[in-house]
C-alpha cells in the first residue's frame, strides 16, 4: 500500500505528467472542490506544527513584555475606558509627551486582543495565549491554503511546519506586537477567498473581506492584500492586458472590496477624536524617504537571512538564476549601504543580491511558465515592499508572507526524488527551529532584565516614597510605569532634589548625557547590568526590531546587553 501521506506526485505508479489540458485546469481551480479540502480535514496535518510551536513557545509562558509590547498594552489598557478608540491617550516614547494615536500606524486590532491581559493587570500568560492561539490558527490555515492549492495531505503538513520553523515566525509569537496576528487573518483571508472561487459561497466571500480587514486593522500593508487575491481570483500570468482583469467580473469587485471598506469603516469610526488623529496620519508622521536606503537594503536582505527562501531557491534553480542581475544587485546594494552609512557592512551585500535575484527569478519564472498560482504567491511576498518609506523596516514585518515562501519552496521540491526532498525540508525545518529558539531566548533575557529592574529598582524605592523617574523605554517602561516610576521628557516636570533617575543605557534615546536636562547624572547610587556574552538581536551588526541597529536577525555580541543606572537627582 502506498503512504497516505507521501508526494503523490512523486510515486512510481503516479509519474506521468498530466496533459496541458488538465494543468490548465488545476491551475484554474487551484484544487479540486470537496469536503477533502475542507479546513477541517487540514486540521489532523496541521495538527505536527502546532505541537512543535507549542512545545517550543510554552516555556515563555511568563516572558517579560519587550520592545514594541509597550505600545500596544497601553492602546488595552486605555481600551479598557475607551473600547471604540484604544489610542486615545498621552505617552512618551521619545523625549516628549505625545499623543499615542499620532505615532501609532496600526488598527485597533492588537489592542482588543491584550485587552483581556490588561483587565488582569498586565498578565503576561494572557498576553501570550492570544498571540499563541492566532500563530495555531494561522498554521491550520496555512495547511488548508495549502491543501486549496492541490499540494498532497503531506506537503500540506510540510507546509505548517515550515512555517512554523520560520525563525522570525516563531520568535515574534513570543511577543505581543502585531505580526503574529496579521499573519493569522492574511492567511485565514487568502484560504476562505480560494474555497470562495472553488465553491462560490457567500459565507466564504464574507469570511474572506472580514478577514482581511481584520489583518489590514493589526498591520495596515496587509490590505494589499486585497491585490494579491484578485491576481489569484483571474489566474493568469498576462495581468498586462485589460481583458485579463475582466475576468473579475462584478462577484471578484465586491468580493475584493470589501476588506478595503470594512477597514475605512473601521478606521473612522476609532480614529482619536483629538485632533482627528489616525492610523494614515501617522503612517505619513513616520513616512521619510531619508530611509530608504537602510530599508530597501534590509527588505531584500531579510529574505536570505530571516526567512528560508533565497538560499533553498538558490540552490534549486543555481543554473537558472541570472549572473548579470547578481552582480548588478551587488552594485546597486553597497550604494545603498554607502548612503545609509552602513558600509562597515558591505560583506551583506552578496545576501541582498540574493534577495534581488530570487525574487526577480520567482517572476521570469512564473511568466515563462505561465504559472498563475506562483505569481500571486510572489506577490504575497512583495506586499511589505511599501514599507521601505517608513522609518524602519525589520523582518518581523515579512511575517504575514511565511505561508507564501513555504508554498513556493514545496512546489519547487515537487520535481526532487522523494527522499531528496524530505531531506531538503528537514534540514529547513531544524535550521530554522533552531534560529528561532535562540532569538526567543535572546529576546527573553534582554525583556526579563528590564522587569528586573522594574522590580529591583523602582518598586522597592516607591514603595519606600521616594519620587523614581525612568529615562528609557521598550518593555522596562511597562514595567517602570507600572511599578510607579515616571518618565522623564524634556518638557517639565523634572525631577527635584533627592529624587532617583533610572537611566536605560540600551533603548533609544540613551544620549542623555547630551541633552539639555536640568538634572546632573553624577551621583550614581546603583547599577544593574547584564554584561555576559551571549546572542544579541539589537546589537553587534543585529537588527530584529529594528533596521537601525543592522540586518541580521540574531548575532554574538561580547558587550553589555543592557545597563540601568541609578542616580540620586541633584539640581544645580
Amino acid at each position: 500500500m502506498s503512504d497516505p501521506l507521501a508526494f503523490p506526485d512523486l510515486q512510481p505508479d503516479r509519474c506521468l505528467a498530466p496533459s496541458p489540458a488538465a494543468s490548465r485546469h488545476l491551475s484554474a481551480v487551484g484544487a479540486a472542490p470537496g469536503p477533502q479540502r475542507s479546513p477541517a480535514r487540514a486540521l489532523p496535518l496541521a495538527l505536527p506544527a502546532m505541537l512543535v510551536s507549542l512545545v517550543l513557545l510554552a516555556p515563555y509562558a511568563h516572558k517579560a513584555f519587550t520592545v514594541d509590547d509597550t505600545l500596544f498594552l497601553f492602546q488595552a489598557r486605555q481600551a479598557l475606558t475607551t473600547p471604540l478608540t484604544p489610542a486615545a491617550t498621552f505617552t512618551v516614547w521619545s523625549t516628549e509627551v505625545e499623543r499615542l494615536s499620532s505615532i501609532m500606524p496600526s488598527g485597533p486590532i492588537t489592542a482588543w486582543l491584550l485587552t483581556p491581559a490588561m483587565a488582569l493587570g498586565g498578565a503576561e500568560w494572557a498576553a501570550h495565549l492570544a498571540v499563541w492561539t492566532l500563530f495555531l490558527l494561522g498554521l491550520w490555515a496555512t495547511v488548508a491554503l495549502a491543501l486549496r492549492l492541490g499540494l498532497s495531505r503531506e506537503r500540506a503538513a510540510w507546509a505548517g511546519l515550515l512555517v512554523a520553523a520560520t525563525p522570525v515566525a516563531l520568535s515574534m509569537a513570543g511577543t505581543c506586537m502585531p505580526d503574529v496576528p496579521a499573519f493569522a487573518f492574511a492567511t485565514i483571508g487568502l484560504e476562505r477567498l480560494l474555497a470562495y472561487k472553488q465553491e462560490r459561497r457567500l459565507t466564504q466571500a464574507v469570511a474572506c473581506a472580514v478577514a482581511l480587514a481584520l489583518g489590514s486593522l493589526t498591520r495596515s500593508h496587509i490590505i494589499l492584500l486585497a491585490g494579491v487575491g484578485a491576481l489569484a481570483l483571474i489566474d493568469d500570468t498576462r495581468i498586462e492586458r485589460p481583458a485579463t482583469w475582466r475576468r473579475l467580473g462584478w462577484g471578484g469587485l465586491v468580493l475584493l472590496l470589501g476588506a478595503p471598506l470594512l477597514h475605512v469603516a473601521v478606521t473612522l469610526l476609532t480614529r482619536d477624536p483629538w485632533r482627528g488623529h489616525d492610523t494614515v496620519s501617522a503612517m505619513a508622521h513616520f513616512a521619510s524617504w531619508r530611509s530608504m536606503d537602510r530599508t530597501s537594503f534590509g527588505f531584500f536582505t531579510h529574505w536570505s537571512v530571516a526567512l528560508p527562501l533565497a538560499l533553498p531557491w538558490a540552490v534549486l534553480r543555481r543554473r537558472e538564476l541570472s549572473r548579470k542581475l547578481f552582480v548588478f544587485a551587488l552594485l546597486v546594494g553597497m550604494a545603498l549601504l554607502l548612503a545609509a552609512g552602513f558600509q562597515s557592512w558591505w560583506w551583506m551585500t552578496p545576501l541582498f543580491a540574493l534577495g534581488v535575484t530570487v525574487l526577480a527569478d520567482l517572476f521570469v519564472d512564473a511568466r515563462q511558465r505561465g504559472d498563475a498560482t506562483q505569481l500571486w504567491l510572489l506577490a504575497w511576498l512583495l506586499i511589505s515592499l511599501p514599507v521601505v518609506v517608513y522609518v524602519q523596516l525589520p523582518p518581523r514585518y515579512l511575517v504575514p508572507s511565511a505561508p507564501a515562501v513555504a508554498i513556493l519552496l514545496l512546489r519547487r521540491l515537487e520535481g526532487l526524488p522523494l527522499p531528496m526532498a524530505r531531506r531538503w525540508l528537514g534540514a529547513i525545518v531544524a535550521v530554522g527551529l533552531l534560529v528561532g529558539s535562540l532569538i526567543l531566548h535572546a529576546d527573553a533575557v534582554f525583556a526579563g532584565l528590564g522587569r528586573r529592574a522594574a522590580n529591583e529598582l523602582v518598586a522597592p524605592r516607591v514603595a519606600a516614597g521616594q519620587t523614581v523617574w525612568f529615562w528609557g523605554h521598550w518593555g522596562f517602561q511597562f514595567y517602570a510605569e507600572r511599578a510607579g516610576a515616571r518618565p522623564l521628557t524634556l518638557s517639565p516636570p523634572h525631577p527635584r532634589s533627592g529624587d532617583a533617575v533610572i537611566v536605560d543605557d540600551g533603548a533609544l534615546p540613551n544620549d542623555h548625557q547630551g541633552l539639555d536636562l536640568p538634572v546632573e547624572f553624577e551621583n550614581r547610587v546603583g547599577t544593574l547590568v547584564h554584561d555576559w556574552p551571549g546572542p544579541r538581536l539589537m546589537a553587534a551588526g543585529a537588527g530584529y526590531f529594528s533596521t537601525h541597529w543592522g540586518f541580521l536577525p540574531i548575532s554574538w555580541g561580547t558587550k553589555a546587553l543592557d545597563r540601568f543606572d541609578v542616580y540620586e537627582v541633584q539640581t544645580p
